[in-house]
């Protein structure tokens, strides 16, 4: 998502390009986790020519807020008042 929001709009080799600098990624992956994040609602997908571009769907901030609700709903579910009294 840093990637997207920094080179908004982008393609999915764009951003297999910038990532491959930092570390080993195949192309495919950058493509499904891509196309899952538009799928989700936090990417927006759009036909340009014979490829497809992505920009966020959601600022930086609401994006933390939903990752962040998440986590916690995640948490609470799977371990209850264990995570509670951590939380607190």
């Amino acid at each position: 998502m840093d990637v997207v929001w920094v080179s908004s709009p982008c393609s999915v080799r764009g951003i297999y390009e910038s990532l491959r600098l930092k570390r080993k990624i195949a192309y495919t992956t950058v493509m499904t986790i891509m196309s899952r994040l538009a799928g989700k609602g936090l990417l927006v997908k759009e036909k340009e020519g014979p490829a497809f571009h992505y920009r966020p769907a959601v600022s930086r901030e609401t994006f933390r807020t939903i990752v962040a609700s998440e986590v916690i709903s995640g948490l609470l579910d799977g371990f209850g008042k264990e995570a509670l009294s951590r939380l607190i």
